[in-house]
């Protein structure tokens, strides 16, 4: 039996944009990586609870957190990502999406709107998720896009390696 920190990468390109197999466990078709995505036993645990508590109808978007997002004043998502599931909301920019981060009570008041080349990106307030140190380079996080009546809102996870520790899911 392992310790939760055998690795299990996900990094290999399919044909339709989406990284890696998806097959792996039963959750798959509730999550879309973004980029290279190298997760631990644990951390494929998490997504699997966020995934089985939520059943997402829109999925999951993992990625790791680059240099690049830790620099810019903006996230941005896949195209075919953004095309399929997100800017159907964006005909015109959100300017008060929330978005909190799963385990805690401070929520964020960011701006969505769509880039000139289709990709959903989360542009003003996105620094204050940065200047919080909400996650660090080199995390894995997924993003969680839902409606609740009728507004589109955003909870952030910080998925977390264990070492043989328990771990509290946070609560949706």
């Amino acid at each position: 039996m392992g310790d939760g920190n055998e690795v299990i990468d996900i990094s290999s390109d399919s044909d339709d944009g989406q990284y890696g197999p998806r097959t792996f466990s039963g959750f798959d078709k509730y999550c879309w990586y973004g980029n290279d995505v190298t997760l631990t036993k644990s951390m494929h645990l998490q997504i699997a609870h966020v995934a089985a508590v939520n059943l997402p109808k829109i999925p999951l978007f993992v990625c790791t957190v680059k240099r690049t997002l830790m620099t810019n004043a903006k996230m941005t998502f896949a195209v075919q990502f953004s095309e399929r599931y997100i800017n159907k909301y964006i005909g015109s920019p959100i300017d008060d999406l929330m978005v909190s981060m799963a385990g805690t009570t401070q929520s964020y008041q960011m701006r969505l709107k769509r880039s000139k080349d289709s990709r959903a990106m989360l542009t003003t307030g996105w620094n204050q998720l940065i200047d919080a140190k909400a996650f660090d380079e080199g995390d894995v996080c997924p993003f969680h896009f839902k409606e609740v009546d009728d507004v589109l809102v955003l909870k952030i996870t910080q998925l977390r390696h264990f070492f043989g520790m328990h771990y509290n899911y946070p609560k949706y």
